[in-house]
């Protein structure tokens, strides 16, 4: 539905992703000379990292990830309030970069990652149920998308609700519609 293109499109590229950088070279990012050198960690845009990446040059910096993304404590953080909890700039971006790492690993039979991702699937979709449910009352509760009510969301819980709140509000006109009470 609306996430399938999304990294193929700009909606990631000011997303900084941090890296560790695998072979000295000299890179041209956006007008700037960086000097880069082996072991050296660095926090690049994705559309720039992800360049960097393909070309073995660098690689995830998956401590960095696995500190910012505690799934447990930002799930219990977000079963405690009735209101959606801020996440990380670039959360599920991030996310995802960090779950492929660890399928990779896993692939490999590295017993410890995965044990790891399966902890990861449980934690997340615990927070995932617990954000949705928050998105789909604030949409329902009001069929206009409101910007205050978005402050705490991502940019793809974001893209949900505005279109969640036109869904709503279409059909409810259309139901009115039906019924003849426009």
């Amino acid at each position: 539905m609306l996430v399938p293109g999304l990294l193929d499109t700009l909606f990631y590229s000011d997303i900084e992703v941090p890296l560790i950088i695998e072979k000295e070279g000299k890179e041209s990012i956006a007008g700037l000379d960086i000097k880069l050198k082996p072991g050296m960690k660095i926090k690049l845009p994705y559309t720039y990292a992800l360049e960097l990446i393909s070309r073995k040059e660098a690689r995830i910096d998956v401590e960095a990830f696995k500190a910012s993304l505690n799934l447990k404590k930002l799930s219990w953080n977000e079963s405690k309030s009735e209101a959606l909890q801020p996440l990380e700039e670039g959360f599920y971006l991030k996310l995802m970069l960090y779950v492929s790492h660890l399928k990779y690993e896993a692939s490999k039979g590295d017993a410890e990652r995965e044990a790891e991702l399966k902890s990861v699937r449980i934690a997340f979709s615990d927070l995932l149920s617990l954000r949705l449910k928050k998105i789909v009352a604030l949409a329902v509760a009001s069929a206009q998308a409101e910007r205050d009510k978005m402050r705490n969301m991502t940019r793809e819980e974001q893209l949900l609700y505005t279109q969640l709140c036109s869904l709503i509000s279409s059909w409810s006109d259309s139901m009115k519609r039906l019924v003849g009470v426009v």
